[in-house]
């Protein structure tokens, strides 16, 4: 258990130190085109990156109230994305959230930004 433990810390801080600005690992603040275009972070991957580095810290325990996570959660509420595998992972993120009005509201215009598409 304790090893398990230092593990899930180890990736924590990891994941803390890939940050690119307070509250998202997305290089950019806005997405540019709907491209597919992942090495610059940008099209429809834009809005993954923050969305599956906040789902690992929630899985792993850490506090949707922490700094660092209120940002990229606030982030992930107003971000601009359009890419299916970006939306899934902030699905995942609301799952972490749910039960208030708000959180079922941004996951109903997922759902509808998702319209389908598989």
């Amino acid at each position: 258990p304790d090893e398990v433990e230092a593990a899930i810390k180890k990736g924590q801080a990891f994941l803390y130190s890939r940050m690119k600005a307070k509250g998202r690992w997305e290089t950019d603040p806005v997405r540019s085109g709907n491209d597919h275009a992942h090495a610059e972070m940008q099209g429809s991957t834009w809005g993954g990156f923050t969305a599956i580095a906040t789902y690992a810290l929630l899985a792993s325990g850490e506090s949707a109230q922490k700094d660092e996570l209120a940002a990229a959660i606030a982030f992930l509420k107003m971000a601009d994305i359009t890419g299916v595998y970006a939306l899934a992972l902030r699905a995942q993120v609301w799952h972490y959230l749910r039960g208030s009005p708000e959180i079922r509201q941004l996951f109903a215009r997922d759902q509808r930004l998702f319209g389908g598409r598989a």
